[in-house]
């Protein structure tokens, strides 16, 4: 399944990512694919936030980037090294 990031002006983080644990819990037996597209979205799921999705969720196991910032992908990379 793969969710584009929330479509509002400024969500708390905190919203944004209380929907991905919402559907991340719903849909376990289903792989949920965060999609970072800060160009069409105006906002962006952090590294961070994406490492505590995917320790708490195991079906939350990829990610697409389309944030064009490389030093972020490697980050991601990095923080999420066993499986994502």
């Amino acid at each position: 399944m793969l969710l584009v990031d929330c479509i509002t002006m400024d969500p708390p983080p905190s919203t944004e990512d209380a929907i991905y644990e919402v559907i991340a819990k719903a849909f376990r037996k289903t792989f949920v694919v965060p999609y970072v597209i800060p160009g069409r979205t105006g906002t962006k799921l952090e590294v961070e936030d994406l490492a505590i999705l995917h320790r708490k969720y195991r079906n939350v196991r990829s990610v697409k980037e389309a944030t064009a910032d490389l030093r972020r992908m490697a980050k991601t990379k990095n923080s999420m090294r066993r499986g994502l």
